[in-house]
Protein backbone atom coordinates (compact mmCIF):
# COMPACT_ATOMS: atom_id res chain seq x y z
CA UNK A 1 0.00 0.00 0.00
CA UNK A 2 3.14 1.98 0.48
CA UNK A 3 4.37 1.88 -3.13
CA UNK A 4 0.95 2.95 -4.42
CA UNK A 5 0.67 6.18 -2.27
CA UNK A 6 4.06 6.73 -2.68
CA UNK A 7 3.40 6.43 -7.18
CA UNK A 8 0.51 9.10 -6.38
CA UNK A 9 2.62 11.37 -5.00
CA UNK A 10 4.59 11.02 -7.39
CA UNK A 11 2.54 11.64 -10.36
CA UNK A 12 -0.56 13.49 -9.17
CA UNK A 13 -2.87 11.05 -8.82
CA UNK A 14 -5.52 12.02 -6.26
CA UNK A 15 -8.39 8.81 -6.74
CA UNK A 16 -7.89 5.45 -6.83
CA UNK A 17 -10.62 3.01 -7.15
CA UNK A 18 -11.00 -0.51 -7.87
CA UNK A 19 -14.05 -2.10 -8.06
CA UNK A 20 -15.09 -6.02 -8.94
CA UNK A 21 -15.03 -6.44 -12.84
CA UNK A 22 -17.82 -7.48 -14.48
CA UNK A 23 -17.13 -11.43 -14.75
CA UNK A 24 -17.72 -13.69 -17.62
CA UNK A 25 -14.38 -13.52 -18.77
CA UNK A 26 -13.50 -10.20 -18.18
CA UNK A 27 -10.84 -9.12 -15.62
CA UNK A 28 -11.45 -9.80 -11.95
CA UNK A 29 -10.87 -5.91 -11.34
CA UNK A 30 -11.35 -2.64 -12.96
CA UNK A 31 -9.03 0.35 -11.27
CA UNK A 32 -9.82 3.77 -11.95
CA UNK A 33 -7.06 6.51 -11.52
CA UNK A 34 -7.57 10.24 -12.38
CA UNK A 35 -6.86 12.54 -12.69
CA UNK A 36 -3.82 11.56 -15.18
CA UNK A 37 -2.43 13.20 -18.59
CA UNK A 38 -1.19 10.81 -20.87
CA UNK A 39 0.94 11.66 -23.91
CA UNK A 40 0.06 9.72 -27.40
CA UNK A 41 3.16 7.72 -26.68
CA UNK A 42 2.24 6.52 -23.12
CA UNK A 43 -1.36 5.89 -24.43
CA UNK A 44 -0.02 3.60 -27.24
CA UNK A 45 1.83 2.08 -24.75
CA UNK A 46 -0.84 1.49 -22.10
CA UNK A 47 -2.75 -0.06 -25.23
CA UNK A 48 0.09 -2.41 -26.04
CA UNK A 49 0.90 -4.01 -22.69
CA UNK A 50 -2.24 -3.26 -20.73
CA UNK A 51 -5.34 -4.47 -22.95
CA UNK A 52 -6.08 -7.75 -23.91
CA UNK A 53 -7.19 -7.41 -27.87
CA UNK A 54 -10.19 -9.10 -28.66
CA UNK A 55 -11.26 -9.92 -24.61
CA UNK A 56 -13.13 -6.74 -23.88
CA UNK A 57 -10.02 -6.29 -21.17
CA UNK A 58 -8.79 -3.07 -22.86
CA UNK A 59 -6.84 -0.34 -20.99
CA UNK A 60 -8.82 2.71 -21.46
CA UNK A 61 -7.75 6.44 -21.10
CA UNK A 62 -10.67 9.03 -21.28
CA UNK A 63 -8.91 12.31 -21.60
CA UNK A 64 -12.58 14.47 -21.03
CA UNK A 65 -12.39 13.55 -17.38
CA UNK A 66 -8.75 12.43 -16.85
CA UNK A 67 -9.21 9.30 -16.16
CA UNK A 68 -7.58 5.94 -16.90
CA UNK A 69 -9.37 2.70 -16.64
CA UNK A 70 -7.01 -0.54 -15.96
CA UNK A 71 -7.92 -4.43 -15.97
CA UNK A 72 -6.48 -6.09 -13.42
CA UNK A 73 -6.44 -9.79 -12.71
CA UNK A 74 -5.50 -11.41 -9.76
CA UNK A 75 -3.56 -14.74 -11.17
CA UNK A 76 -0.54 -11.96 -11.92
CA UNK A 77 -0.13 -10.70 -8.18
CA UNK A 78 -1.80 -8.46 -5.76
CA UNK A 79 -4.12 -5.68 -7.42
CA UNK A 80 -1.98 -2.94 -5.26
CA UNK A 81 1.10 -3.95 -6.77
CA UNK A 82 -0.27 -4.28 -10.08
CA UNK A 83 -1.54 -0.54 -9.70
CA UNK A 84 1.71 0.78 -8.48
CA UNK A 85 3.73 -1.28 -11.51
CA UNK A 86 1.49 0.10 -13.96
CA UNK A 87 1.46 3.98 -12.42
CA UNK A 88 5.26 3.54 -12.36
CA UNK A 89 5.79 2.83 -16.25
CA UNK A 90 2.99 5.05 -17.81
CA UNK A 91 2.44 8.33 -15.85
CA UNK A 92 5.31 10.73 -15.58
CA UNK A 93 6.31 12.95 -12.15
CA UNK A 94 3.75 15.58 -11.71
CA UNK A 95 5.78 17.54 -8.86
CA UNK A 96 8.13 20.07 -10.32
CA UNK A 97 10.87 19.86 -7.96
CA UNK A 98 11.17 16.58 -9.30
CA UNK A 99 11.48 17.53 -13.18
CA UNK A 100 13.83 20.48 -12.58
CA UNK A 101 16.35 18.08 -10.69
Amino acid sequence: MGRLRVECVRSGVREVIVTKGPGFGGPDFVARLSPVELADSRQVRMQRLYSSKGTGNAAVYKEGTAEIRLPLHTKRGPVVEQIAAIMADLLVDASPAASTG
